[in-house]
């Protein structure tokens, strides 16, 4: 099926890769200089950057009266993202961009004007995964994939959980993410 698309251009969404979402404060400048400091911070923070693919996005203006600025910081392990996207390099499709689910959550959101100032959560369920972005003024503040979607995994995948079920998991796993963020939320 993908031969037929050969030569095309895509933006995709890669779902499943070990994605990571965290909101750093930086020195306005140019967006290499940007990425660099905000990776630098991410790691002073014990956060794993080596081997991983990253980019940052402006998370707001510039604080008042200084440069600085917050950005979101997005990373996921460049081995999965580059396995990922080997079936589309072999049908020779060209990749323009790639997006974690939650940064096309946003996306959507800003597209359908969904967006206010207020903590928001957006979520989408695929057929094996759920992610979960936690969004303020239109910008991620905190973002979660599960392990879990719209099929049963006892059944191979193959039949639908119950939407009641569906509902009960993700206020569960939804209370313990906004939990687990705690104090971050109110800052």
């Amino acid at each position: 099926h993908l031969a037929t698309l050969r030569g095309r251009r895509a933006s995709v969404v890669l779902w499943g890769l070990h994605s990571d979402h965290r909101q750093v404060v930086v020195t306005d400048g140019s967006y290499d200089r940007i990425r660099s400091e905000a990776k630098a911070a991410a790691r002073a923070a014990g956060v794993p950057i080596h081997g991983t693919l990253s980019d940052v996005a402006p998370a707001g203006p510039l604080e008042p009266g200084t440069r600085r600025r917050v950005v979101v910081l997005a990373t996921a392990p460049a081995g999965e993202v580059v396995a990922a996207l080997r079936m589309l390099r072999e049908a020779r499709i060209t990749v323009e961009s790639v997006r974690t689910p939650a940064s096309a959550l946003v996306s959507l959101a800003r597209l359908r004007g969904a967006v206010s100032s207020g903590l928001q959560a957006h979520v989408a369920i695929g057929e094996t995964a759920t992610t979960v972005a936690l969004t303020q003024a239109g910008f991620i503040r905190f973002a979660r994939d599960f392990a879990w979607g719209s099929l049963d995994e006892s059944t191979g995948f193959r039949e639908p959980i119950a939407t009641d079920d569906i509902v009960a998991r993700l206020a569960a796993d939804l209370g313990t993410f906004v939990d687990a963020c705690g104090s971050e939320l109110s800052a």
